[in-house]
Formats: structure tokens, sequence, C-alpha cells
């Protein structure tokens, strides 16, 4: 299990070096730079995406861990509000609802748990994108025709639905969403990396 952050800096989370787009302030690139070097170097692990604007806490992540494992589905994204609405963020799918979790249709990339199986899935139905960090699926590139251009959230829920992997959100789950994107230094780095990195040996064993 690796935690990652597409932040447009470098900041260590144990036991990954998360490493973005530092000079390239783009969020695709700087995920498919993240991505390129997790499989490179943690191939075959369960990765939990965390965006810089997002402090979740060590029960967040079990909470996606059991949602998983009760659901079988290859991601499991948290449940927040956008910015200023009741809307979650992301898109349930109609029936979708089984209590502790949602089927969705899209999901927000601030809090997700991917299995490993998703990303040799989509790497069948998408090109390759060559990375300052290494190769990579292109799965948050732009979906050719689609009128929401560079949301790579948007763009990787459409891959994983064209290639029907499962896509679910733990209701549970709802961590802070900052509009600032220091605040995940201050708050999250600073506050939880011995109880993230005990939660992760737990987990790996």
């Amino acid at each position: 299990m690796v935690i990652l952050t597409a932040a447009q800096y470098t900041k260590v989370l144990h036991p990954f070096v998360c490493k973005g787009a530092d000079q390239v302030p783009h969020l695709p690139y700087a995920r498919h730079c993240t991505l390129a070097l997790a499989l490179k170097e943690h191939p075959g692990e369960p990765q939990i995406w965390i965006d810089a604007d997002t402090v979740p806490s060590v029960s967040d992540l079990t909470e996606l861990q059991r949602i998983q494992n009760l659901s079988q589905a290859g991601v499991v994204s948290g449940w927040y509000l956008r910015h200023g609405t009741s809307e979650p963020v992301g898109c349930p799918k109609p029936g979708g609802f089984y209590g502790d979790y949602c089927d969705m249709l899209e999901i927000g990339f601030g809090c997700v748990l991917i299995m490993p199986s998703v990303w040799p899935t989509l790497a069948r139905s998408t090109w390759e994108i060559e990375t300052k960090m290494g190769v990579c699926p292109a799965v948050f590139s732009d979906v050719l025709g689609d009128r929401f251009a560079t949301m790579e959230d948007h763009a990787f829920s459409i891959r994983c639905r064209q290639a029907h992997i499962r896509m679910v959100a733990a209701t549970g789950v709802c961590p802070k969403h900052y509009r600032s994107k220091g605040v995940f230094c201050s708050e999250f780095v600073k506050g939880e990396p011995e109880q993230i990195k005990t939660w992760l040996e737990e987990t790996i064993r």
C-alpha cells in the first residue's frame, strides 16, 4: 500500500516520495508523473491518492479499505461536498446506494483507493504518456470530444466506465477539503505521519 499526492511540490509521505510536476503547473501531468513513479517503484500495490488540499484521517483510510473489501470495487473514493454547495464531488449512479457506499458514474480524486488491477485494465484502452518520472497509461489526459477539458478526475472516471471498472464512494469518508493548496503541508503532513506509518505497516502485515 502506498500513499500518493499529485502536489506540485515535493513532499514525503511514508513510504513514497511524492513528486509532482514542479515546473509544469498542469494537474493531469502532475498525476501522470506520480503514477509513473508509483508503477515503477511499487508495482502491484494498492494506492491511496490524496489531494494536496484534502485532509483525511487514519479512520478514513481504514474505511476506504473496508468498503473495498465489501464492494470489491476497483476504485473507492471519499464522499465530500463541492465548495459552497451540498452536492457531492462526482456523480452518484441512480439507484446505486448500498448504505455505507454508493456506485458512482464519476468520482472526485481528493481521497481515493485504487486497486492494482485497475492500471493494466485501463492501459489496454489508452495510450502511454512519457513523463519526467517515466512512462504510464495516459488515464488523466483529456478524452477526445469531451467538454470538460483538463478535469483529470473526470477523464479518469470516463475511462473506468469504458473499461467496466467499478467505482464506488464510501459515504462515511468525508475528509475536509480546503480551498488553500498549502493547507496540506501544515495540517496533514505535520499531524498524521506517524499514525499513517503505523496504519500502513499494520495494513501490509
